[in-house]
């Protein structure tokens, strides 16, 4: 007896010769969901994009706030310029803490400096324990945690 043609495919030949099949039958199905996939795929870049976009932001705030309290030791307490400082200090730490959260880097930074404004210099030490124990806890899987437990620990 001799094979056939039809015989001599392997396993491998005959699957891909249903999926031929199948496809070609539902040409429509496969593009609709080819698409979707391509629309998903732009949807989820876009997406991250504008997260990425935000979290630089954010870490730009910081580096800003935390470049304006270190200038606040290069005036004189009592000058119009400390005061400026402290404003414009104030203020981007109190929004970063606001908006972004102890739970993420650039909110518990600002905090961190809040904190460390309330201890050193207006000699407010609850409130800046209390602080120190919000970050500790909130950071407890970071290096800001041991920033701030030392913190407490002063």
């Amino acid at each position: 007896m001799k094979k056939t043609e039809e015989q001599k495919l392997t396993a491998t030949e005959k699957l891909a010769n249903e999926a031929n099949s199948w496809i070609a039958k539902n040409a429509k199905l496969v593009g609709i969901i080819a698409g979707v996939v391509v629309v998903a795929i732009i949807a989820l870049a876009v997406l991250f994009s504008q997260l990425d976009k935000k979290t630089n932001e954010q870490f730009t705030s910081i580096e800003e706030v935390a470049g304006v309290y270190n200038s606040l030791f290069s005036y004189d307490p009592e000058s119009e310029e400390y005061a400026e400082a402290y404003s414009e200090f104030k203020a981007g730490a109190d929004e970063l803490v606001a908006t972004v959260g102890l739970k993420k880097y650039p909110g518990a930074k600002a905090a961190l400096l809040l904190a460390d404004y309330a201890y050193n210099e207006e000699k407010d030490y609850e409130k800046a324990l209390a602080m120190y124990i919000e970050i500790a806890e909130a950071q407890s899987k970071t290096y800001l945690a041991q920033v701030a437990g030392i913190n407490i620990a002063v």
